[in-house]
């Protein structure tokens, strides 16, 4: 649930992205009133979503690593989702934080690739640490 959360919020994010960055590039002022409501709802959302995220991928660590303490034995590539989930994660939550950092600057402008690449990012890394969960579910 936490997860569909997740990715609704990083699409209105994606959505309110594009939109402020279409009146940025047809030349609006930093204070027109389209901007600042497209801008300060991509900021609210992009957030909420990696806020979302980040509690959706630690939830799937912990259930991954409860089921492992009771499993009997080991899955062969249980350790290389789990590695390569936690290395995603870690530069997709310091990119998706370099991007809010500088959203709170309204002379910057951001492009909505970045924020694709933040989404996609986490995306794959909750979908990597819950293949480890289930993996580690069934062994």
């Amino acid at each position: 649930i936490v997860f569909a959360l997740a990715l609704i919020f990083g699409i209105a994010c994606v959505c309110k992205t594009y939109e402020a960055y279409d009146g940025r590039i047809a030349g609006l002022p930093n204070d027109h009133e389209d901007y600042v409501v497209d801008r300060t709802v991509a900021v609210g959302t992009g957030g909420a979503s990696v806020l979302s995220f980040t509690i959706s991928t630690l939830c799937s660590f912990y259930a991954g690593m409860k089921h492992k303490a009771k499993a009997k034995r080991e899955h062969c590539c249980q350790a290389g989702f789990v590695i390569a989930s936690w290395i995603i994660f870690c530069l997709t939550f310091i990119n998706a934080l370099i991007i809010l950092v500088l959203a709170f600057d309204e002379e910057n402008i951001i492009y909505p690739e970045v924020v694709w690449s933040a989404l996609v990012g986490s995306i794959l890394s909750w979908m990597l640490m819950f293949g480890y969960s289930e993996m580690a579910r069934r062994g």
